[in-house]
């Protein structure tokens, strides 16, 4: 999976300090969900925008299984949900 997004001030001034996080919400063979939080950035901006990438890989591994179908990925700054997208795993 790889994503990208930009942040950007609404008003002329910097972004300044953020703290920019996603979740992951793996879908379980009992078809709940478990969540799993990644750190993008914990900074100081002095820019107006800042652009954002990251990736992430379903590659099978002995300690997780990753289910297919519907996934849910967010994006938080600073503790605030500002988007939440589905997508879909196949085999």
């Amino acid at each position: 999976l790889l994503f990208s997004f930009c942040l950007q001030s609404k008003t002329k001034q910097p972004l300044g300090k953020l703290r920019v996080e996603y979740i992951l919400e793996f879908l379980r063979r009992d078809g709940k969900y478990s969540k799993k939080h990644f750190k993008l950035s914990d900074n100081d901006f002095e820019v107006l925008e800042k652009l954002f990438s990251s990736r992430f890989s379903f590659k099978p591994l002995k300690t997780r299984f990753y289910c297919p179908g519907r996934q849910v990925i967010s994006v938080l700054v600073n503790g605030n949900c500002m988007e939440k997208k589905h997508f879909d795993l196949e085999n």
